[in-house]
């Protein structure tokens, strides 16, 4: 095995040309009355509002919902006194005015219908903006109630009951300044008091306020009339389930020893982790969330979870005589002895005590989360504070936080219409929409993990029974209740997957089995009640996460400098879909197959080493909006001949998000792979250019563009993308130089001056008998 090498940047920070893209249809004429329709509808959903706002609001604030056709530019409505606070795929727009005032908007709404105001002109007046709305309303108080407390029966705001108690989350839009927010967090606090109610918890982070309180329906039923608020719900619940003891013939456990030098720490968020004796000397740092009483780890999960994290699965460690962690734990206890949040505190709040408490007292650098609350039911491509409240913490602490995909829930785990059908119509259900990810595991900068079978989970008791009927049958298939993409604003999800046991079908008790009850259908880790039983069998996307937070312990134990972002890059593009997953999806699409197991299983060698016929490149850089980087791929004549070659690249970043927008990401980041091109020309097509003085850029021809798969397209909404090339033919005519360009493109944070930080990997493997590992070094060190 060798070391990974660098990158060679060519240029970097080189301003981009942007391809314009158009959007909707031929706008409405001159003197249709459309400006007209306009004004109406824009009175008649102020009046609206200022009637269902309560008398102790004062402010002239107010929320318009447009529907758009084609793209109108933020800056275009905040000219116009208007901020956008939501967008939807449908070109719904949401948008807010603090101080009520619509008079510019009026004008302009009112001159669509008047003359020209200049000779010669063809189109209505503000046709860029007035021609593209469709239709403007307001939001009903309906509108207002999440999709947990709907889904308890409450849709309409006469639902609440008066006398009720509710503990509810409130949501505020990102209307303005965190001094703003701080405002109308206290002007709510205010209302609900005098109504009888209590704020318990309030978060404000850079993207996200959300408040916990208890109140009346009373209390709580005018708030669906403050434009602030965007939504009111119940609380995010976690998916745990205690696991029961077992049995577990697991012969002598070997003797632990100590973690290696340098070995990093763990961050694990959960139940809390009890003094096992495999962990003595492991756990270095412990927090209790706000609201927790007592360190112990009664309810058995995060015990299980660490000592997968560390050891990986025992099935395969105990045989080898000894026990090696990969690091050491930092526990913080975020879910009582109950197996509910704190009551009192908001989950965003929570997550964002414990994840800067042990990175800034342990240093840690690596959390695992195997906790999501499976019915969040929320609209596919949208996440909640939760996962946003992750992926603002990712990218500000440089932090790799792996989130588990979510478990089918119980007791109906599935939608087959007979129990037969769990067995018949394996795997088709995964991607039943009531299987979709659970909250927070569509997070677009933390590593979701999906749970791949380890065989039939059947044992040698097993062997002449025809009443248990194997859902899986070997080792990669998915696990049945592993839960699906996409994620956040379509990004692809899981990440990975990992092994997290399966499940077998009883026939007599018409019920599935899995772990603990069958040791072989589950991971072996450790029992948090060890002096009655010191190992258990557990199942589950829970433990799928901890084994690949321990591959990547791993990788920053031997690049303890390397970042968040360079970790995922390395991990996925180390990613490969296991044959017997490919197999048992075959007929499905290569789209569907992506979202039940993302890309694959994480090979831990392949993502920390190079060897003789593999060579692994790295770069770590950042650039700013609308700039792209060039770097140098050596190709050694040994790679331009002699069978199957593949080149494979991948790209990690962390871009600012907000949850309210369709577009969920701040910025996009891409990547093209070019060969036999002069880099003078291939700079002029990429650059900034001055149209009316330079004219077009000149086009790439098709024969330098390397078809990396999948494309760019279906990569492209991705924070970490991995796409592959395979040559059959010769390529010599292609010299010995290929092109990677990195690319950087604003969106919505387009006005937001900051360097959008990122990681690249490229990975050149032929045939292996074939070594160019020393000759791709060289060529490297030459030019460095």
């Amino acid at each position: 095995m060798a070391q990974l090498e660098h990158l060679q940047l060519i240029r970097a920070r080189v301003p981009i040309a942007r391809r314009k893209t158009g959007g909707g249809g031929a706008p409405p004429g001159r003197g249709g009355g459309h400006g007209g329709a306009l004004q109406a509808e824009t009175r008649t959903a102020m009046a609206e509002q200022l009637a269902a706002k309560p008398a102790a609001f004062v402010d002239p604030s107010l929320l318009l919902r447009v529907q758009v056709d084609g793209h109108i530019a933020e800056s275009d409505w905040e000219r116009l006194g208007l901020l956008v606070v939501s967008s939807d795929a449908d070109r719904t727009v949401l948008l807010f005015s603090s101080t009520g005032d619509l008079t510019v908007f009026m004008d302009r709404l009112s001159k669509f219908d008047a003359p020209p105001a200049n000779p010669g002109q063809k189109n209505p007046n503000y046709a860029g903006l007035v021609g593209r709305i469709d239709g403007i309303g307001g939001l009903a108080p309906r509108d207002r109630l999440g999709p947990k407390i709907k889904a308890e029966g409450i849709t309409e705001a006469e639902d609440l009951q008066d006398d009720v108690q509710y503990v509810l989350d409130i949501e505020l839009w990102e209307f303005g300044t965190r001094p703003q927010r701080e405002a109308k967090v206290a002007e709510i606090e205010q209302f609900l008091v005098a109504q009888g109610g209590a704020v318990y918890d309030t978060y404000i982070g850079p993207s996200i306020t959300v408040m916990r309180v208890e109140a009346t329906g009373r209390g709580l039923r005018p708030l669906l009339g403050v434009p602030e608020i965007a939504i009111i719900d119940l609380p995010p619940e976690p998916d745990l389930v205690a696991q029961p003891m077992v049995a577990l013939d697991a012969g002598r456990v070997p003797p632990v020893l100590d973690p290696a030098e340098g070995a990093p720490i763990i961050g694990i968020l959960d139940s809390g982790v009890n003094d096992h004796p495999l962990l003595d000397g492991l756990v270095v740092g412990r927090h209790l969330g706000e609201g927790i009483v007592g360190a112990a780890d009664v309810w058995g999960h995060g015990t299980s979870v660490a000592g997968a994290a560390l050891f990986g699965d025992l099935r395969d460690a105990i045989p080898a005589g000894s026990l090696e962690p990969v690091g050491r734990l930092a526990v913080a206890k975020v879910v009582g002895d109950n197996g509910r949040f704190p009551e009192r505190r908001t989950v965003p709040r929570v997550m964002d005590t414990a994840i800067r408490t042990l990175h800034a007292d342990q240093g840690c650098r690596l959390f695992v989360l195997s906790l999501g609350d499976t019915n969040a039911n929320l609209p596919q491509g949208r996440v909640g504070p939760w996962a946003a409240t992750l992926d603002a913490l990712a990218r500000e602490l440089d932090v790799l936080i792996v989130v588990s995909a979510g478990n089918r829930g119980r007791p109906r785990p599935f939608m087959a219409a007979t129990s037969e059908e769990l067995v018949t119509l394996y795997p088709t259900y995964l991607l039943e929409p009531e299987n979709r990810l659970a909250e927070p595991a569509g997070a677009a900068n933390v590593m979701t993990v999906g749970a791949v079978a380890g065989g039939t989970g059947l044992d040698a008791r097993h062997e002449r029974d025809a009443n248990v009927r194997p859902i899986t049958h070997e080792w990669g298939e998915p696990s049945p209740f592993t839960r699906v993409g996409p994620g956040a604003g379509g990004v692809r999800k899981p990440d990975v997957v990992d092994l997290g046991g399966t499940a077998v079908f009883d026939v007599p008790s018409v019920s599935l089995a899995g772990a603990p009850r069958l040791p072989a259908a589950g991971v072996i880790t450790l029992n948090h009640r060890y002096t009655e039983q010191f190992l258990t069998a557990a199942g589950g996307t829970s433990f799928a996460a901890p084994l690949l937070i321990h591959k990547a312990a791993r990788l920053l134990r031997r690049m303890p400098n390397a970042s968040a972002n360079l970790l995922r890059a390395l991990l996925v593009g180390a990613a490969r879909s296991p044959d017997a997953f490919e197999r048992r999806l075959g007929v499905m699409t290569a789209a569907e197959r992506v979202r039940i197991g993302g890309n694959g299983v994480v090979d831990p060698i392949r993502a920390a080493y190079s060897d003789e016929h593999r060579v692994v490149l790295y770069a770590e850089d950042a650039l700013e909006m609308d700039q792209f980087a060039v770097y140098r791929l050596p190709i050694p004549p040994e790679f331009r001949t002699g069978g199957d070659r593949t080149i494979r690249v991948s790209l990690a970043y962390d871009p600012p998000v907000r949850r309210t927008r369709s577009d969920y990401l701040g910025t996009k980041m891409d990547f093209r792979l070019l060969r036999g091109i002069d880099e003078a020309e291939l700079f002029e097509h990429f650059r900034e250019r001055d149209k009316t003085l330079e004219g077009a850029a000149p086009a790439v021809p098709p024969r330098f563009k390397c078809k990396l798969q999948p494309g760019s397209d279906e990569r492209a909404s991705n924070t970490v993308q991995t796409a592959s090339v395979t040559f059959k033919r010769d390529t010599g005519e292609y010299g010995e130089v290929y092109y990677l360009v990195v690319r950087c493109l604003s969106h919505w944070a387009v006005d937001q001056v900051f360097d959008q930080r990122f990681a690249v990997v490229v990975e050149l493997e032929h045939q292996p008998e074939v070594r160019i590992y020393n000759r791709v070094r060289e060529r490297v060190q030459v030019r460095a």
